[in-house]
């Protein structure tokens, strides 16, 4: 099939600017010559190996108006070779790992030790290579970590090379987990972990039990390309019920399942709990069911022990299988095809695709289709539109396209930089540390 006009010319000026060809060869008319130096420009200088460690060592500690002016002094150095990549990646996540870690064990308050805000119990192997994070129960004017640590701690503590970490709610209200600034206390925690422990950043898990497992739905699902596995009890995601019944279950809030795409969760229900009643999670797990028959496999994998008989209890085993089956799985850092609904502002990455604004409920798809081209639907509406790319998904020395809801908006042999190997160190995940940004808009 002919590629459109216009995309033929950004192939052949990405070709030309790789192997140096003069663009008369390219066009039967030549693009007009580039605009000479200025008369006493000065050229750009060199950037010694120590000056280089001093500015990007800087910019980790500094505000986001100095990180601005420290790229700019970088720009000499911001192109970089794959062998620069190497080098550099090792120096930034050190630099990142700087900063405050978790205390060794026990009741610690991460916000404010005085005024006791942040609670959070510790406990584990401090060489743990995998982490889990326990959510507790609760609701209006209830809940507390020493419950979770009660109900978790004797099946984790005795998991080898484990560290669990077991977090209060700020404030103990009927959104519980789902509060903007709680989510943001248990990212703050999960990040700490990494940067205390060696915590291999594909082996990160989180379970919960009733409104825990309400948050271990949602958070789980709005950080999907956080964890490796989620175990969810007698907590279901947030339903909508039916105008005429208001008891049949008819979807299930924006930014859940559609996420789950990539990320296993086992769900578990008794059929006579009344604090969180069955049909959310029914329902739920029927359309996992056909999200997953209709892939093929490929995605949306999931259990659910559906039983009778335990209320609002664990089930008769105890929280033990469900959570050995969770962490059974890996998480695939940077997967081929990635489904994202996204939910929250604050959430602008996942996996390898970033968007700063989608409308509500809209759904991005991003698939890797061949090593030089990757395909995204469902982005109309979207702003600040990009990917990050390593050769884990195109061959990053040569032509690379990316075509949105059908247009081709990249076309172009990528360029690693600094400034994005910078950008995405934040992440504290060797897994992300991506070079390669390709602008979409």
């Amino acid at each position: 099939m002919d590629r459109p006009k216009w995309l033929a010319a950004r192939v052949a000026t990405a070709l030309a600017a790789r192997f140096a060809l003069p663009f008369a060869l390219l066009f039967a008319a030549p693009l007009p010559a580039a605009p000479a130096p200025l008369q006493g420009a000065k050229p750009v200088p060199k950037l010694a190996p120590a000056k280089q460690k001093e500015l990007v060592t800087e910019w980790f500690a500094a505000d986001e108006t100095r990180r601005r002016a420290i790229e700019q002094l970088l720009a000499p150095i911001d192109v970089l070779t794959a062998a620069d990549v190497q080098k550099w990646a090792p120096t930034l996540l050190e630099l990142a790992r700087k900063g405050k870690k978790l205390a060794a064990s026990g009741t610690n308050y991460w916000i404010d030790e005085e005024e006791k805000v942040g609670k959070y119990i510790v406990n584990g192997d401090r060489k743990a290579k995998q982490l889990i994070v326990c959510l507790h129960g609760g609701g209006a004017g209830s809940g507390e970590a020493e419950s979770s640590f009660g109900s978790f701690g004797a099946t984790l503590g005795a998991l080898k090379g484990t560290v669990a970490i077991y977090p209060e709610v700020l404030r103990k209200t009927e959104k519980g987990w789902t509060e903007t600034d709680t989510e943001a206390f248990v990212l703050d925690l999960i990040a700490a972990a990494k940067r205390t422990h060696p915590i291999d950043p594909n082996r990160i898990y989180l379970t919960g039990h009733s409104m825990g497992g309400f948050g271990t739905w949602t958070l789980g699902s709005r950080h999907a390309d956080l964890f490796g596995g989620l175990a969810a009890f007698a907590g279901a995601p947030t339903p909508y019920f039916s105008k005429v019944d208001r008891t049949s279950v008819v979807g299930i809030e924006e930014g859940v399942l559609p996420c789950l795409f990539n990320l296993p969760i086992s769900i578990y229900q008794s059929g006579d709990d009344r604090q969180v009643p069955a049909p959310p999670n029914d329902w739920a797990a029927k359309e996992l069911d056909r999200l997953f028959e209709s892939v093929g496999g490929a995605g949306w994998k999931h259990r659910y022990e559906r039983v009778e008989g335990r209320g609002h209890g664990f089930p008769e085993a105890g929280p033990g299988p469900a959570i050995d089956w969770a962490m059974s799985h890996v998480r695939e850092p940077c997967p081929k095809k990635v489904i994202w609904q996204p939910s929250r502002p604050a959430k602008r990455d996942f996996y390898w695709l970033h968007c700063d604004e989608l409308p509500f409920g809209a759904t991005l798809t991003a698939e890797v289709k061949a090593r030089d081209r990757i395909e995204i639907s469902g982005a109309h509406g979207a702003k600040g539109l990009a990917v990050h790319l390593d050769a884990r998904l195109v061959d990053l020395d040569a032509l690379v396209v990316v075509t949105v809801d059908g247009d081709a908006k990249f076309a172009a042999v990528p360029e690693r930089r600094l400034t994005t190997l910078l950008r995405n160190a934040l992440r504290l995940d060797a897994e992300h540390l991506f070079a390669v940004r390709a602008e979409l808009q």
